[in-house]
Formats: C-alpha cells, structure tokens, sequence
C-alpha cells in the first residue's frame, strides 16, 4: 500500500488527506523497551473514515488490484483480532479458510 502510494499515480497526490506518517509509521513504547506499531494501519483499513477510502489510481487494472488486496489484508486483519480475543492464534495461518 504505501508503495502504491509512493510512485503511481493517484488522485489524492502530496498533503491532499493523506497522513502517510500516522497510517505506515505509527508506533509507541511499551513496558521492557518493546515498540509496537501498526495501530494506524489497522485503523487504515477498519474505520470508514481512513484517508485512503475513495482513493483512485490513475491505471484502472493497478487501481483494481490496489482494492482487492485492501480487501484481503482487511479480511486477514479481522480474523487475527477474532482470533486474539478468542486465544486462538494459529487461525490467521491461511487467509482463505471459510
């Protein structure tokens, strides 16, 4: 996602609602010196109000493929959580489990 951002063409190019450093660089400490991030991603792709809704590539096959992967990583994203708050980790091992 952020490569897709970085170099093809878009329609929401430079600071036009896109905050590429709170969605692809958040982090924060935790006790024992670990960093953990990834809470703007996962918010990237649950909340209906995330920066990226409604982004257009200017290829439409790229702009296409661009969403479907949203779609996967949005899918894998909720299973983990599911699988978290049931203490069943090794769900999230095949995306494609029905």
């Amino acid at each position: 996602m952020w490569t897709a951002l970085h170099w093809v063409k878009h329609d929401k190019p430079g600071d036009r609602g896109i905050d590429m450093e709170h969605i692809f660089d958040q982090q924060r400490p935790l006790p024992g010196g670990v960093v953990k991030g990834g809470a703007g991603k996962e918010e990237m792709y649950r909340s209906k109000e995330s920066d990226l809704r409604g982004v257009k590539f200017a290829c439409g096959p790229f702009n296409g493929l661009f969403w479907d992967l949203w779609i996967l990583f949005a899918r894998y994203l909720i299973r983990k959580r599911d699988a978290a708050l049931n203490g069943d980790q090794g769900s999230c091992e095949y995306l494609n489990e029905t």
